[in-house]
C-alpha cells in the first residue's frame, strides 16, 4: 500500500515498527492554472472551492473543516479519477501525493496543471512491520542504506519522476 505514515499515526507510533526513509513526500493541492488554488496554510483558503478527494481517505490538516462542510468534498475512487474530474473541471482542486502527481503529469503529458506552492503536510515514505520485527526491520533498513547509490533504484525514481 501507498500510503503516508500520517495514516498510521507517523514514524515511530507503537504498535507498529518502521523502516528507515525510502524518500520524501508531501501532499499537494494541485489545481488549473487557469483557475488557480493556493492554500496558505489555513484551512480557510479553501473554503470556497470543492476538493477533489479519495473515497475514503482522511486529509490531515484539513479533515475537521471537510467533516464541517466548510470545505467541500467530491469523491471519487482513484488519483487518476480525481485528475480526470480537475481536468473537467467538475472540481475546483485535489489533494495528491507529489510522487503520484509527478508521475501523471509527466505520464499524461498533462499541462495547464497548477502546483499550490504550500503542501498540505509533508512526509516520509517507510515500510511499515509489525512491532517486534527487530531483525526484518534491520535488514531492511541495510537496503534501504544502499539504495541512493543503486542504479535500479534510481532509474524507478526517474521513471516516475520521483524526486
Amino acid at each position: 500500500m501507498w500510503a503516508p505514515s500520517l495514516a498510521f499515526g507517523g514514524v515511530g507510533n507503537p504498535p507498529y515498527a518502521w523502516t528507515s526513509a525510502l524518500l520524501e513526500d508531501r501532499q499537494d493541492f494541485l489545481s488549473l492554472k487557469k483557475k488557480p488554488v493556493d492554500y496558505d496554510g489555513k484551512a480557510s483558503s479553501l473554503f470556497p472551492y470543492k476538493l477533489g478527494g479519495i473515497l475514503g481517505h482522511n486529509y490531515f490538516g484539513i479533515q475537521d473543516e471537510i467533516n464541517k462542510g466548510e470545505i467541500k468534498r467530491e469523491d471519487a475512487s482513484s488519483d487518476w479519477a480525481n485528475i480526470q474530474k480537475l481536468l473537467a473541471e467538475r472540481v475546483d482542486f485535489i489533494s495528491i501525493a507529489h510522487s503520484s502527481a509527478n508521475y501523471y503529469v509527466g505520464a499524461k503529458n498533462l499541462t495547464g496543471i497548477h502546483f499550490s506552492n504550500m503542501p498540505l503536510n509533508s512526509y516520509t515514505r517507510n515500510i511499515l512491520l509489525q512491532s517486534g520485527m527487530s531483525g526484518a526491520q534491520q535488514a531492511l533498513n541495510g537496503f534501504i542504506e544502499k539504495l541512493p547509490n543503486d542504479k535500479e533504484w534510481k532509474g524507478l525514481l526517474a521513471k516516475y519522476s520521483i524526486r
